[in-house]
């Protein structure tokens, strides 16, 4: 709780020496009236579980309180991985996964010498991506 506290007061005090309060407090006006009911709701049931007997029933309810908050943004959460999945890299149709042994290969060679490391004896001149060749 005083990292919580801790927390909300830097964030302030950022806010405030960058002048951005009026934006902060715009934002909060925007996203936090979504967020009160669940919030209520959750501290309501946790509330409850404080009753010695009425512990596991708390629990039930706020596994179903959890149930509901998914089932009510399903579409959001959907939306939000098929997104990631459209987005997610994909190599360039003419490459394939022994160029990018090679651009490792080629890269750690680089690496060494930055290092003062010649890593070229051991790499060998194979850089398909392949087992390196050891030379000697």
């Amino acid at each position: 709780m005083a990292f919580l506290a801790l927390l909300i007061a830097v964030v302030l005090i950022v806010a405030a020496i960058r002048n951005t309060h009026g934006d902060l407090l715009s934002a909060l006006g925007q996203d936090v009236p979504g967020f009160v009911v669940w919030g209520a709701a959750i501290f309501g049931v946790a509330v409850i579980g404080f009753i010695p007997g009425l512990k596991p029933v708390s629990r039930g309810l706020l596994a179903l309180v959890v149930v509901v908050i998914v089932l009510t943004n399903y579409k959001n959460i959907l939306a939000g991985f098929s997104q990631a999945w459209q987005n997610a890299p994909t190599q360039a149709s003419g490459s394939s996964a022994s160029n990018s042994g090679g651009d490792f290969l080629s890269g750690l060679e680089s690496l060494g010498k930055m290092g003062g490391f010649d890593f070229s004896s051991l790499l060998g001149s194979d850089n398909s991506g392949g087992s390196a060749q050891v030379n000697g």
